[in-house]
């Protein structure tokens, strides 16, 4: 009986247990949107209209041991290939915390966005919401889906435990 237990538990070590990286196909065209367009995010960066607001990457960031944990910083210059700015949240893992300033590497970056009140839809860019989300095309065009809106007194759906 004990070397059918020690079987069973090597192959399930073996086949069943390993961990599966799953990846989801609207995530990675999202990630392939946000990085394709990023040009465009760094022209409106440096010479914002004056509708244009509140600039943000989220990049993949790196600290000794811990490596590609995301984060949101808000950033205000774009030079030598780095965006400047500082984090909107702490990452203990990295030992970065809220409003510390950042240098972000532009091939880091796998979403960014900013707000422009010139336009119907607000929100620019914020690839990567909009894929989990369902939402439009971010640089104006309809798919077919809701807009992502700034609504923030939305009714939410109560679930039941």
């Amino acid at each position: 009986m004990r070397p059918f237990c020690v079987i069973l538990a090597l192959t399930a070590t073996l086949i069943g247990c390993k961990p599966r990286q799953v990846v989801d196909p609207g995530l990675t065209s999202a990630i392939a949107q946000a990085r394709a367009s990023l040009t465009n995010f760094i022209s409106v960066l440096q010479s914002p209209n004056s509708n244009q607001t509140s600039f943000c990457v989220y990049a993949l960031l790196s600290s000794g041991e811990a490596f590609g944990e995301g984060a949101y910083a808000n950033v205000w210059k774009y030079e030598d290939g780095c965006f400047r700015g500082v984090l909107t949240e702490d990452r203990p893992n990295l030992r970065l915390t809220n409003s510390q300033p950042v240098s972000i590497e532009a091939s880091n970056v796998i979403d960014w966005l900013y707000l422009d009140f010139g336009r119907k839809e607000a929100v620019v860019g914020n690839f990567m919401a909009r894929a989990l989300h369902g939402g439009s095309n971010p640089q104006g065009g309809a798919n077919g889906r809701q807009p992502l809106r700034l609504d923030t007194n939305r009714k939410r759906k109560r679930v039941n435990p």
